[in-house]
């Protein structure tokens, strides 16, 4: 086993894509193809190129690219790498609106020796957290991340900080009846029930499928 794989996430990137409508199909293709770039980043550990579902308007609902590293020299490699310079050289072609690229520290994670290239579905938990409580809800995921290790459905899965108060949930499945069955925990359990208090509105769930990835293991 490599030693980059027993490497442990602690920071992010999470990129928006928006795309023009005539190059959604491009989009997509750089993605799956992308992926091969990343493959050569020894500290990209995971690298999800993804496609959000459609919003409830019918309309596209976007790209994204969501990855992890061991650290800053590892992200920032990764800014300064093959995949970041070929997108910068075709957004205003490809992309309606400049990429957005969010630093995002990793609270709690997942990482699964035994999934690697067979995830296909995802989903993204927006957490808004009162700013009087935001150190309960970071206690809370952490929490969260040692139930989530004995989830046999969920091969990946990450608690992240966005900003002061905002949180999130990223995970990512085999099939989409695993991504329903830990939808519905995440929903369910007590944790997130007893969170109710602490947050700054509701619960805000986004499913996407995952076009290509780099995953390392453990």
């Amino acid at each position: 086993m490599s030693q980059i794989s027993r490497m442990a996430p602690k920071v992010a990137l999470d990129v928006v894509l928006t795309p023009r409508l005539s190059q959604q199909q491009v989009v997509h293709a750089f993605l799956s193809t992308g992926v091969a770039f990343v493959n050569e980043e020894t500290e990209t550990l995971q690298w999800f190129g993804i496609k959000f579902d459609a919003k409830e308007d019918g309309s596209a609902g976007g790209f994204g690219i969501f990855d992890t590293f061991p650290g800053e020299k590892g992200r920032v490699a990764h800014l300064n790498g093959k995949l970041a310079a070929r997108l910068m050289a075709h957004a205003d072609e490809l992309l309606s609106v400049g990429p957005k690229v969010d630093p995002i520290e990793i609270i709690a994670s997942k990482v699964s020796a035994h999934a690697a290239g067979n995830v296909k579905y995802g989903v993204r938990v927006i957490i808004k957290a009162k700013s009087e409580k935001v150190q309960n809800v970071r206690i809370a995921l952490e929490i969260r991340g040692e139930e989530v290790q004995n989830e046999a459905v969920t091969p990946y899965w990450y608690a992240i900080r966005e900003d002061e108060t905002t949180f999130g949930l990223v995970g990512f499945f085999n099939s989409e009846e695993d991504r329903a069955v830990h939808i519905q925990a995440v929903e369910t359990q007590s944790m997130m029930t007893g969170m109710g208090p602490l947050l700054d509105g509701s619960l805000e769930v986004y499913k996407f499928e995952v076009i290509a990835s780099k995953t390392s293991g453990v």
